[in-house]
């Protein structure tokens, strides 16, 4: 099975708990998260370090990550 990349839309209260738990079922589901976006800096600094995705790929427009050929999901 082919790895899919994920990228993420808000890291609030629920958007946090999404990244919580694709991150625990990474090797179990084959994924890997990629991109993070989010309008708050702080935030998006907090849990793109978290997630291990680089700053190249911290977004504050979602227009902006969905131009990214490498998510395949959101």
């Amino acid at each position: 099975m082919a790895l899919s990349c994920f990228g993420v839309i808000g890291v609030g209260v629920q958007g946090s708990t999404h990244v919580r738990l694709l991150k625990e079922k990474a090797a179990e589901n084959n994924t890997k998260q990629v991109a993070v976006c989010d309008l708050y800096r702080r935030r998006l600094r907090q849990w793109g370090t978290e997630m291990g995705v680089t700053e190249s790929a911290w977004y504050d427009d979602h227009r902006k990550m969905l131009e990214n050929k490498d998510i395949d999901a959101v």
